[in-house]
């Protein structure tokens, strides 16, 4: 497509890929070419201001910001991906190149999960996500981390 307005503009999902279909909203920010370029070079740029998220903790607001709520709710209801309600300090079941192990949802193992999310594979769903180090950067992912352990 070919943008003709700068501006943030809410978009859908357009392939049915889950349960949660409908849930899938994302944010299409279309901004000028240099700041496309700096966001491109790995610079976290501030893309707008107003946010329907301002109310809610900085580290909820990002997970709905950047899309991870498409797949994972904070609500505990399983969804594409599992729930992040009570998963900090939980065991986790997960695939590990093929094997079986349980692992502790502490910080190191989410910050990996964001960031090579296919290295450890919780049982029961699938090898979907994709890698976040494009989405958060460490600041940002200590942040999420942070809300995670407030929702038990």
């Amino acid at each position: 497509f070919n943008a003709t307005s700068m501006g943030s503009y809410y978009i859908l999902c357009s392939q049915y890929c889950g349960r949660q279909h409908s849930a899938m909203i994302s944010k299409l920010y279309v901004v000028l070419p240099d700041q496309y370029e700096a966001w491109l070079a790995g610079k976290h740029i501030q893309l707008s201001s107003d946010s329907m998220w301002a109310n809610m903790p900085k580290g909820e607001a990002l997970l709905y910001e950047r899309g991870c709520t498409s797949c994972h709710s904070v609500t505990g209801n399983p969804m594409v991906g599992p729930t992040l309600k009570g998963l900090f300090g939980s065991q986790v079941h997960v695939q590990t190149a093929g094997a079986s192990r349980t692992v502790t949802a502490d910080s190191a193992y989410i910050r990996e999960s964001i960031i090579q999310p296919n290295a450890d594979i919780v049982d029961g769903y699938p090898n979907t996500m994709p890698p976040g180090r494009d989405v958060l950067s460490d600041e940002e992912i200590d942040t999420v981390i942070d809300y995670l352990k407030t929702i038990k």
